[in-house]
């Protein structure tokens, strides 16, 4: 049932356009407004930590706007809180779509770092049977998209498996040479806990080269100018899955 939603949700994101081209610019922007104002009212509701009825109003806002990438989101955050996990990860992968198919959501890279490590974490937290981390390597392993291993990376490096993460780390690398967030954060994983200096310093300059403003790449870069330390061996298993906390405002 959930995959005729997740089609007919796609279907709808990407027919939005002709949609709103064949009908009164008017009533297009009634539907963002009324899409905006269910937003808010879920946020609001949200924050409060009533999820069921802050789902009713994300629901609402995706009715009047299928393109509303941040009701999406939060849809599914909603149903993590109220433990309906498979729903959850229906809902983070539709958010992560919805960007991918929209000018906004493509330029919006900060809440796509959000959505990633939100269902990530979730992953790493609830699919206990590993259904969905076997539906994503399944959907990583033929791909050179940048995000699929990028998910994956994220979820094994929270579920502690080192090997397989810096396997994925290294794959989403070569799909996209200029993705800043992807060198980031695998340069500084595999500075610390894994202490892998000479490859971390690899990243974390190529992190450098795209962005030499980021101030936790340029404190690592500085950590590694300093004194030497031994190699690490990236065996074994890291820490275990984190919390990531989703903004309540």
């Amino acid at each position: 049932m959930f995959t005729w939603i997740a089609q007919f949700l796609r279907r709808a994101v990407l027919g939005g356009g002709l949609i709103c081209a064949a009908i009164f610019s008017g009533g297009c922007a009634d539907m963002v407004t009324y899409a905006n104002k269910y937003h808010d009212q879920g946020m609001q509701l949200y924050g409060d930590r009533l999820y069921t009825e802050a789902a009713g109003a994300f629901q609402k806002s995706i009715r009047q706007d299928p393109r509303h990438y941040r009701s999406q989101f939060y849809l599914g955050a909603c149903y993590e809180e109220l433990g309906q996990h498979q729903q959850a990860f229906a809902q983070y992968k539709m958010a992560l779509d919805v960007m991918a198919s929209t000018p906004e959501g493509k330029r919006d890279q900060a809440f796509r770092e959000l959505v990633l490590s939100r269902y990530a974490a979730a992953v790493a937290r609830h699919d206990k049977a590993e259904v969905e981390l076997a539906a994503l390597v399944q959907r990583a392993q033929p791909s050179q998209r940048v995000e699929d291993w990028f998910l994956l990376a994220k979820v094994h490096r929270l579920r502690g498996d080192a090997d397989l993460a810096i396997e994925a780390y290294r794959r989403a690398a070569q799909c996209d040479n200029n993705d800043f967030s992807v060198r980031k954060e695998f340069g500084l994983y595999l500075l610390d806990p894994l202490n892998q200096r000479r490859e971390a310093e690899y990243y974390l300059r190529q992190a450098y080269r795209l962005n030499s403003q980021d101030e936790a790449v340029n404190a690592a870069l500085a950590r590694l100018a300093g004194a030497p330390a031994s190699e690490g061996s990236a065996g074994g298993r890291a820490a275990g899955p984190g919390t990531v906390q989703v903004p309540r405002d």
